[in-house]
Protein backbone atom coordinates (compact mmCIF):
# COMPACT_ATOMS: atom_id res chain seq x y z
CA UNK A 1 0.00 0.00 0.00
CA UNK A 2 1.26 3.69 -0.56
CA UNK A 3 1.35 5.87 2.87
CA UNK A 4 2.06 9.44 2.97
CA UNK A 5 4.25 10.84 5.27
CA UNK A 6 5.74 14.39 6.08
CA UNK A 7 4.44 15.46 1.98
CA UNK A 8 6.83 12.55 0.90
CA UNK A 9 4.92 9.61 -1.01
CA UNK A 10 6.05 5.76 0.34
CA UNK A 11 5.20 2.67 -1.05
CA UNK A 12 4.67 -0.16 0.73
CA UNK A 13 4.75 -3.96 -0.54
CA UNK A 14 1.29 -4.36 -1.45
CA UNK A 15 1.78 -1.68 -3.59
CA UNK A 16 5.24 -2.40 -4.94
CA UNK A 17 4.04 -5.95 -5.85
CA UNK A 18 1.10 -4.55 -8.21
CA UNK A 19 3.64 -1.75 -9.29
CA UNK A 20 6.31 -4.37 -11.02
CA UNK A 21 3.73 -6.43 -12.59
CA UNK A 22 2.05 -3.55 -14.40
CA UNK A 23 2.89 -3.77 -18.72
CA UNK A 24 4.92 -0.48 -18.36
CA UNK A 25 7.15 -1.70 -15.59
CA UNK A 26 7.81 -4.89 -17.72
CA UNK A 27 8.72 -3.55 -20.89
CA UNK A 28 11.26 -1.13 -19.55
CA UNK A 29 12.44 -4.18 -17.69
CA UNK A 30 12.76 -5.72 -21.30
CA UNK A 31 14.33 -2.98 -22.89
CA UNK A 32 16.86 -2.36 -20.37
CA UNK A 33 17.72 -6.00 -20.17
CA UNK A 34 17.91 -6.36 -24.17
CA UNK A 35 20.15 -3.40 -23.76
CA UNK A 36 22.30 -4.88 -22.16
CA UNK A 37 22.37 -8.18 -23.22
CA UNK A 38 23.23 -6.97 -26.70
CA UNK A 39 26.25 -4.68 -25.06
CA UNK A 40 27.99 -7.89 -23.75
CA UNK A 41 27.54 -9.53 -27.32
CA UNK A 42 29.31 -7.07 -29.06
CA UNK A 43 31.40 -5.59 -26.87
CA UNK A 44 32.58 -7.55 -23.66
CA UNK A 45 33.49 -10.95 -25.35
CA UNK A 46 36.70 -11.54 -23.68
CA UNK A 47 39.54 -10.27 -25.96
CA UNK A 48 42.05 -13.07 -24.89
CA UNK A 49 39.78 -15.56 -27.07
CA UNK A 50 41.09 -13.65 -30.08
CA UNK A 51 44.56 -11.82 -28.86
CA UNK A 52 46.32 -13.55 -31.89
CA UNK A 53 43.38 -13.59 -35.24
CA UNK A 54 45.41 -10.45 -36.56
CA UNK A 55 48.45 -11.93 -36.89
CA UNK A 56 47.21 -15.50 -37.68
CA UNK A 57 45.39 -14.23 -40.46
CA UNK A 58 47.77 -12.10 -41.78
CA UNK A 59 46.17 -9.00 -41.64
CA UNK A 60 48.89 -6.45 -42.55
CA UNK A 61 48.25 -2.64 -41.53
CA UNK A 62 49.51 -1.58 -45.27
CA UNK A 63 46.72 -3.91 -46.74
CA UNK A 64 43.50 -2.46 -44.66
CA UNK A 65 40.81 -1.46 -46.81
CA UNK A 66 42.34 -3.60 -50.13
CA UNK A 67 40.47 -6.08 -52.41
CA UNK A 68 41.21 -8.09 -54.90
CA UNK A 69 39.12 -8.94 -58.42
CA UNK A 70 37.13 -11.84 -56.77
CA UNK A 71 36.29 -10.28 -53.62
CA UNK A 72 34.59 -7.35 -55.78
CA UNK A 73 33.04 -9.92 -57.42
CA UNK A 74 31.89 -11.30 -54.67
CA UNK A 75 31.01 -8.59 -53.07
CA UNK A 76 28.99 -7.12 -56.06
CA UNK A 77 27.06 -10.40 -56.41
CA UNK A 78 25.85 -10.35 -53.10
CA UNK A 79 25.36 -7.10 -51.75
CA UNK A 80 25.78 -4.40 -54.84
CA UNK A 81 23.21 -6.29 -56.64
CA UNK A 82 20.80 -5.66 -53.96
CA UNK A 83 21.38 -1.70 -53.48
CA UNK A 84 21.71 -0.79 -57.05
CA UNK A 85 18.32 0.11 -56.56
CA UNK A 86 19.12 2.63 -54.22
CA UNK A 87 21.95 4.46 -55.15
CA UNK A 88 19.32 7.06 -56.72
CA UNK A 89 19.09 7.60 -52.80
CA UNK A 90 21.44 9.57 -51.35
CA UNK A 91 23.38 8.17 -48.74
CA UNK A 92 22.96 4.63 -48.97
CA UNK A 93 24.06 3.53 -45.96
CA UNK A 94 25.62 0.08 -45.04
CA UNK A 95 26.80 -1.42 -41.25
CA UNK A 96 29.74 -4.43 -41.35
CA UNK A 97 29.68 -6.53 -38.22
CA UNK A 98 33.44 -7.75 -37.60
CA UNK A 99 34.62 -5.90 -40.50
CA UNK A 100 38.50 -7.50 -39.78
CA UNK A 101 40.81 -5.92 -42.28
CA UNK A 102 38.50 -3.91 -44.15
CA UNK A 103 38.29 -5.53 -47.55
CA UNK A 104 34.46 -5.13 -47.25
CA UNK A 105 34.24 -1.79 -45.87
CA UNK A 106 36.90 -0.96 -48.67
CA UNK A 107 35.22 -1.93 -51.98
CA UNK A 108 31.62 -0.11 -49.82
CA UNK A 109 33.67 3.01 -50.01
CA UNK A 110 34.70 2.65 -54.17
CA UNK A 111 30.75 2.07 -54.71
CA UNK A 112 30.59 5.67 -52.93
CA UNK A 113 27.86 3.42 -50.41
CA UNK A 114 28.30 5.36 -46.56
CA UNK A 115 30.07 2.92 -44.72
CA UNK A 116 30.40 2.46 -40.97
CA UNK A 117 31.66 -1.02 -38.95
CA UNK A 118 32.02 -2.61 -35.59
CA UNK A 119 34.93 -4.72 -34.85
CA UNK A 120 36.26 -6.89 -31.26
CA UNK A 121 40.05 -5.84 -32.06
CA UNK A 122 41.19 -2.81 -31.18
CA UNK A 123 43.96 -2.90 -33.66
CA UNK A 124 41.74 -2.94 -36.58
CA UNK A 125 39.50 -0.30 -35.03
CA UNK A 126 42.60 2.04 -35.37
CA UNK A 127 43.14 1.09 -38.95
CA UNK A 128 40.03 2.00 -39.99
CA UNK A 129 39.93 4.74 -38.30
CA UNK A 130 43.25 6.22 -39.34
CA UNK A 131 42.08 5.67 -42.57
CA UNK A 132 38.67 7.81 -42.34
CA UNK A 133 36.39 5.35 -41.82
CA UNK A 134 33.29 5.32 -39.01
CA UNK A 135 33.81 3.01 -36.51
CA UNK A 136 30.91 2.32 -34.46
CA UNK A 137 31.06 0.96 -31.00
CA UNK A 138 27.90 -0.83 -30.34
CA UNK A 139 24.72 -1.25 -32.48
CA UNK A 140 22.45 -0.10 -29.93
CA UNK A 141 23.84 3.06 -30.62
CA UNK A 142 22.52 3.12 -34.19
CA UNK A 143 19.65 5.62 -35.30
CA UNK A 144 16.49 3.29 -35.77
CA UNK A 145 15.48 2.53 -39.25
CA UNK A 146 18.63 4.29 -40.49
CA UNK A 147 20.56 1.68 -42.78
CA UNK A 148 20.01 0.36 -46.09
CA UNK A 149 22.01 -2.84 -44.96
CA UNK A 150 24.16 -4.40 -42.81
CA UNK A 151 26.11 -7.82 -44.01
CA UNK A 152 28.61 -9.65 -41.27
CA UNK A 153 30.76 -12.41 -43.29
CA UNK A 154 32.01 -15.03 -40.74
CA UNK A 155 30.87 -13.50 -37.81
CA UNK A 156 27.68 -15.03 -36.87
CA UNK A 157 29.72 -18.54 -35.62
CA UNK A 158 31.27 -16.35 -33.29
CA UNK A 159 27.88 -15.81 -31.31
CA UNK A 160 26.00 -17.81 -28.89
CA UNK A 161 22.41 -18.70 -30.10
CA UNK A 162 20.28 -16.98 -27.64
CA UNK A 163 22.61 -13.65 -27.75
CA UNK A 164 22.64 -13.81 -31.80
CA UNK A 165 18.78 -13.49 -32.02
CA UNK A 166 19.36 -10.06 -30.19
CA UNK A 167 21.22 -9.02 -32.27
CA UNK A 168 19.11 -9.73 -34.84
CA UNK A 169 16.41 -7.83 -33.30
CA UNK A 170 18.84 -4.99 -33.28
CA UNK A 171 19.70 -5.65 -36.76
CA UNK A 172 15.81 -5.43 -37.57
CA UNK A 173 15.68 -1.83 -35.73
CA UNK A 174 18.26 -0.51 -37.51
CA UNK A 175 17.38 -1.33 -40.72
CA UNK A 176 15.01 0.95 -42.98
CA UNK A 177 11.98 -0.77 -44.52
CA UNK A 178 12.99 -3.00 -47.30
CA UNK A 179 17.08 -3.42 -46.10
CA UNK A 180 18.49 -6.14 -46.15
CA UNK A 181 20.69 -8.60 -44.27
CA UNK A 182 23.68 -10.27 -45.81
CA UNK A 183 25.50 -12.92 -43.94
CA UNK A 184 27.77 -15.56 -44.67
CA UNK A 185 29.21 -18.84 -41.91
CA UNK A 186 29.72 -22.25 -41.70
CA UNK A 187 26.66 -24.38 -43.48
CA UNK A 188 25.71 -25.88 -39.97
CA UNK A 189 23.79 -28.76 -42.07
CA UNK A 190 26.86 -29.87 -44.25
CA UNK A 191 29.67 -32.62 -42.70
CA UNK A 192 32.18 -30.65 -45.02
CA UNK A 193 31.80 -27.39 -42.86
CA UNK A 194 33.77 -29.19 -39.92
CA UNK A 195 37.58 -28.40 -40.94
CA UNK A 196 36.12 -24.64 -41.00
CA UNK A 197 34.31 -24.88 -37.83
CA UNK A 198 36.39 -26.97 -36.21
CA UNK A 199 39.78 -24.60 -37.13
CA UNK A 200 38.93 -21.82 -35.01
CA UNK A 201 38.22 -21.97 -31.26
CA UNK A 202 35.72 -18.77 -30.83
CA UNK A 203 33.25 -20.52 -32.67
CA UNK A 204 30.17 -20.86 -30.57
CA UNK A 205 27.01 -21.53 -32.88
CA UNK A 206 26.30 -24.21 -35.35
CA UNK A 207 23.90 -23.14 -37.69
CA UNK A 208 21.72 -24.75 -40.19
CA UNK A 209 18.88 -24.02 -41.83
CA UNK A 210 16.13 -24.65 -39.10
CA UNK A 211 18.44 -22.65 -36.24
CA UNK A 212 18.25 -19.90 -39.11
CA UNK A 213 14.66 -19.86 -39.56
CA UNK A 214 14.09 -19.78 -35.82
CA UNK A 215 16.65 -16.88 -35.38
CA UNK A 216 15.41 -14.95 -38.15
CA UNK A 217 11.32 -15.28 -37.01
CA UNK A 218 12.40 -14.04 -33.60
CA UNK A 219 14.34 -11.19 -34.19
CA UNK A 220 11.33 -10.10 -36.61
CA UNK A 221 13.11 -10.24 -40.22
CA UNK A 222 11.76 -12.41 -43.43
CA UNK A 223 13.97 -15.02 -44.54
CA UNK A 224 14.65 -14.50 -48.88
CA UNK A 225 17.40 -17.42 -48.96
CA UNK A 226 19.80 -19.60 -47.52
CA UNK A 227 22.15 -20.81 -50.24
CA UNK A 228 25.85 -21.54 -51.16
CA UNK A 229 27.49 -18.03 -51.40
CA UNK A 230 27.92 -16.66 -54.94
CA UNK A 231 31.17 -17.97 -57.02
CA UNK A 232 32.06 -15.72 -59.60
CA UNK A 233 34.30 -16.50 -62.72
CA UNK A 234 37.33 -14.24 -62.90
CA UNK A 235 39.63 -16.18 -64.60
CA UNK A 236 39.68 -19.03 -67.86
CA UNK A 237 40.14 -21.86 -65.23
CA UNK A 238 36.83 -20.75 -63.00
CA UNK A 239 35.39 -21.01 -66.27
CA UNK A 240 36.15 -24.51 -66.88
CA UNK A 241 35.58 -26.10 -63.69
CA UNK A 242 32.75 -23.67 -62.48
CA UNK A 243 30.29 -26.30 -64.19
CA UNK A 244 32.00 -29.43 -63.39
CA UNK A 245 31.83 -28.61 -59.53
CA UNK A 246 28.11 -27.26 -59.45
CA UNK A 247 27.40 -31.02 -61.56
CA UNK A 248 28.96 -32.85 -58.62
CA UNK A 249 27.58 -30.98 -55.82
CA UNK A 250 24.26 -31.54 -57.31
CA UNK A 251 24.93 -35.20 -57.41
CA UNK A 252 26.25 -35.12 -54.61
CA UNK A 253 23.08 -33.89 -52.86
CA UNK A 254 20.79 -35.92 -54.73
CA UNK A 255 22.78 -39.22 -53.49
CA UNK A 256 23.06 -37.59 -49.41
CA UNK A 257 19.02 -37.17 -50.42
CA UNK A 258 18.19 -40.37 -51.51
CA UNK A 259 20.61 -42.61 -48.83
CA UNK A 260 21.17 -40.85 -45.62
CA UNK A 261 18.36 -38.43 -45.42
CA UNK A 262 14.99 -39.55 -46.04
CA UNK A 263 13.92 -37.92 -48.92
CA UNK A 264 14.81 -34.34 -47.70
CA UNK A 265 17.87 -32.61 -48.18
CA UNK A 266 19.21 -28.86 -46.94
CA UNK A 267 19.58 -26.57 -49.81
CA UNK A 268 23.38 -26.82 -50.24
CA UNK A 269 25.93 -28.83 -48.95
CA UNK A 270 28.80 -26.07 -49.59
CA UNK A 271 31.33 -25.11 -46.63
CA UNK A 272 29.35 -22.21 -45.92
CA UNK A 273 25.76 -20.52 -46.17
CA UNK A 274 24.91 -17.64 -47.41
CA UNK A 275 21.58 -15.78 -46.08
CA UNK A 276 19.59 -12.86 -47.02
CA UNK A 277 16.99 -11.50 -45.03
CA UNK A 278 14.62 -8.21 -45.25
CA UNK A 279 12.82 -5.92 -42.85
CA UNK A 280 9.15 -5.77 -44.23
CA UNK A 281 8.41 -2.94 -46.08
Amino acid sequence: MRRATAGRTQWGPSAWLQMRGSPEILAASHRCLQGIQVRRTLEHRPLAQYDNCVEMKGWRADDFGSFDKGEAAFFQAEVGRLLAGRKAETPVRVLELGFGNGAFMGWARQEEFEILGTEIQPELRRRAESLGFEVAGQVEGIETASLDACVAFDVFEHIPHDELIMLCKEIHRCLKPGGHLVARFPNGDSPFSMPNWNGDATHKSWLGQNSIAHIMEQSGLDLVELRAPSEPCITPKDYLTRPLKLSLRSGFRLLAKAAFLGGSAPATFHMNYMLHSTKRG
